[in-house]
């Protein structure tokens, strides 16, 4: 990409509020997907946009922008691209159907000199297995910080939830930051949330939530 191509706060605010053309919008899209600096200000602009439409009710707009697919792991891990970190499922399910998060990259979940947890990675891969009793061992065991404590959160969450432990499931889901996730597992990260919260009984919450994913863009951010 060249220079050129960067989002400066003027076209995020166009990409928010769909102010361009379908041509224009995509590109930008595309470029937010594969550029850190990019993705960081576009997020921004989205979450303080959907902040201020809770103040300021008004009529969702019919057509939705959807990001495109991600790259591989391994491209978006050499890349250091924050929304690709995860990759997506090359057929995303509907938002709130139980679905199996895509397992991150070791790659990147942690920092320059810092060593893999080898109870994390082991998680990841019953995970994938849908080994949960083998899952849950492992991401307790785990010994983690900043981006791959939140990962660890997630999945384990998620785990307790299939197991049926709803109230520890929904303690684990509420303590994930959000914000540091990227959108490529965020939103199936917050129907997690939705399941565990009905599971709870808390159904405001959970219908809240729910709304919010139905009616906002896949790349607007949703908080609890």
């Amino acid at each position: 990409m060249t220079d050129r191509l960067h989002l400066d706060d003027a076209r995020c605010a166009d990409v928010v509020l769909e102010l361009l053309s379908a041509e224009e919008q995509a590109q930008a899209i595309a470029h937010a997907s594969a550029c850190a600096s990019c993705a960081g200000r576009l997020r921004a602009h989205a979450s303080a946009h959907e902040q201020s439409r809770l103040i300021v009710p008004r009529r969702p707009r019919r057509r939705l922008v959807r990001l495109p697919l991600f790259v591989p792991v391994a491209a978006a891990a050499a890349a250091a691209v924050v929304l690709a970190l995860w990759a997506w499922p090359a057929r995303r399910a509907p938002a709130l159907a139980t679905t199996w998060l895509p397992i991150p990259s070791g790659d990147v979940l942690w920092r320059e000199g810092q060593s893999e947890d080898e109870h994390l990675q082991a998680g990841f891969s019953a995970y994938a297995r849908h080994d949960l009793a083998r899952a849950a061992r492992e991401f307790e065991s785990a010994r983690t910080s900043e981006a791959s404590e939140q990962a660890r959160r997630l999945y384990l969450g998620h785990v307790r939830l299939e197991q049926g432990h709803t109230r520890e499931a929904l303690t684990l889901l509420r303590s994930v930051d959000w914000a540091s996730l990227p959108l490529a597992v965020e939103r199936d990260g917050i129907a997690l949330l939705v399941r565990a919260l009905r599971a709870n009984d808390d159904k405001v919450a959970a219908d809240s939530l729910e709304r919010a994913l139905e009616t906002s863009p896949e790349w607007v951010p949703v908080r609890p």
